[in-house]
């Protein structure tokens, strides 16, 4: 998942100004019109157009989840299905979402933190426990599942305003960003991460990718609907990233 940062730096430099060949996340001149795209990823459209599609952050393997609100989707990300765990209820069991296995890198980072039990608290707002009361999934299952995502906000540092800023914009997102928005999206991307980090832009957008690839459980969520290709997604997460990896955990 390492990216080369002098090549990445030649894509963004030597100048930021607009118009100049060639712009940091523009495809280059096609020569016939680009086929649809279904369903962007998160990071990969990106590197695709930056020809790092060899190394995706995350694979399009869930790149075609039906649409839906940000928490109906987000409510299937850090599961797996088709397992039938034991409710206690007269000994049935059902065809329920259970917990997908942590991470080990992730979980790593959680047991050196000895701070995280008041972690919880801080996303009872924008991630509050009724959050997936919509859903058909059992009360048990709903709550352990919001647990889990708040967990998943603590493992990136994030704030309730990021969380809160990526869950409405993932609920704006209600179809795959067309060609062409990808493209401006892009564009603002770059504009963003330059104004922002100078001249260590190339590595920020890399170890964005990087803290994304270690939960492949975020990947998925940042997947659906382009919500990972979004500027202001694009930036929180490489502003986190880069707080990371000032703190040594990444």
């Amino acid at each position: 998942m390492s990216w080369d940062d002098a090549a990445l730096a030649a894509r963004l430099y030597p100048t930021m100004a607009k118009g100049n060949a060639p712009a940091p996340f523009r495809a280059a001149e096609p020569q016939a019109a680009p086929a649809p795209v279904a369903a962007p990823s998160s990071y990969d459209d990106m590197a695709s157009r930056m020809g790092y599609k060899d190394q995706p952050v995350v694979s399009n393997e869930f790149a075609t989840l039906a649409p839906g609100s940000f928490e109906e989707r987000a409510s299937r990300m850090p599961y797996e299905q088709n397992q039938a765990p034991d409710l206690g209820d007269d000994d049935q069991s059902v065809d329920a979402p259970v917990l997908a296995p942590v991470p080990d890198a992730v979980q790593e980072l959680r047991d050196q933190d000895n701070k995280r039990g008041m972690y919880q608290n801080a996303f009872t707002e924008v991630l509050p426990d009724q959050m997936l009361g919509d859903s058909d999934l059992p009360e048990p299952t709903q709550k352990a599942m919001v647990a889990e995502l708040r967990e998943m906000a603590t493992d990136v540092a994030a704030s309730p305003a990021d969380v809160d800023l990526i869950r409405t914009i993932g609920n704006e997102l209600q179809a795959p960003p067309s060609q062409a928005k990808l493209t401006e999206w892009s564009d603002q991307t770059a504009d963003l991460l330059n104004s922002t980090f100078g001249g260590t832009a190339s590595m920020a957008l890399a170890d964005a990718r990087k803290l994304v690839a270690r939960d492949p459980r975020l990947g998925r969520i940042l997947e659906n609907n382009g919500l990972g290709s979004h500027p202001k997604v694009v930036l929180t997460l490489a502003r986190l990233a880069r707080q990371a990896r000032l703190d040594g955990k990444l």
